[in-house]
């Protein structure tokens, strides 16, 4: 019989318990690393937006620590907050333009987003899944200074004592998906410094190395096909259930241009 949660849904009854193997084999998917070509919805459902959101949160975020500040340096001067290996961004002008704001204003804690973030392995560092450009020009600006011999930069000092604040802390063990997931979704709100052309098809190119083994996997050649079974209409919804930029309409022009290639 189906019972009512608290909000009035009718849920259907639990049958399985954590010893079961349909129950492990759940946990298990939660954690560990996907086959090649599958993604976050492949681990966590067909979900988007704040829903998925959500999802990512309730399993994988440190809860007791949210709200965490983070030091930029410890007592020794060494570097503590680098960029998540899969937050791999380059674009060096815009860190310019980070950097020359704050030696002039200081650091406007949270006004780009809140910091997500995570304890390196074994490690007193944190892995800085969003916010890594803001934080990259922290340190460019504190090196500047020391060059400089100025070790008096006001909104400098402020910045570096208030530390990075409000950051969300995600587990260390979170899945690479997930992480490029999470990034992505902070990315896409940032329309001065969303993701790049560049960056976008790096990550077309991944895609594409990976439809070309599923379609291996299937069997499928560049004549097969008609319709909505095409080879080119194939790709498209694999890549577009893959890259954000292609359900929201961005990038369509370099999209285009990569499917007249078939």
């Amino acid at each position: 019989m189906a019972s009512c949660s608290a909000n009035g849904v009718l849920v259907a009854p639990v049958k399985s318990t954590p010893e079961t193997p349909d129950a492990l084999a759940a946990l298990e998917l939660l954690w560990k690393p996907l086959p090649t070509g599958q993604t976050i919805q492949d681990r966590l459902g067909k979900f988007d937006g704040l829903v998925m959101q959500s999802k990512v949160d309730r399993i994988y975020e440190d809860v007791p620590a949210r709200g965490t500040t983070l030091p930029f340096f410890d007592s020794a001067g060494t570097v503590l907050l680098e960029r998540h290996p899969i937050n791999d961004r380059v674009q060096d002008a815009i860190v310019e333009h980070y950097a020359a704001g704050i030696l002039s204003e200081g650091l406007g804690q949270n006004l780009r987003g809140q910091p997500h973030a995570m304890r390196q392995p074994n490690s007193n560092k944190y892995w800085l899944i969003s916010n890594a450009m803001l934080t990259e020009a922290v340190y460019l600006a504190a090196a500047r200074c020391r060059s400089k011999g100025d070790i008096v930069n006001r909104q400098l000092a402020q910045t570096l004592a208030d530390g990075l604040q409000n950051c969300k802390m995600y587990r260390t063990e979170t899945p690479d998906d997930v992480v490029a997931w999470i990034r992505d979704r902070h990315n896409s709100k940032h329309y001065g410094s969303k993701v790049s052309l560049i960056e976008f098809l790096k990550s077309a190119v991944i895609v594409e190395a990976q439809f070309l083994n599923h379609a291996r996997e299937k069997g499928w050649t560049a004549r097969d096909g008609d319709g909505t079974t095409k080879y080119p209409v194939l790709f498209f919804e694999y890549a577009r259930n893959r890259l954000p930029q292609l359900k929201s309409g961005e990038m369509w022009d370099a999209t285009i241009f990569g499917l007249n290639r078939f």
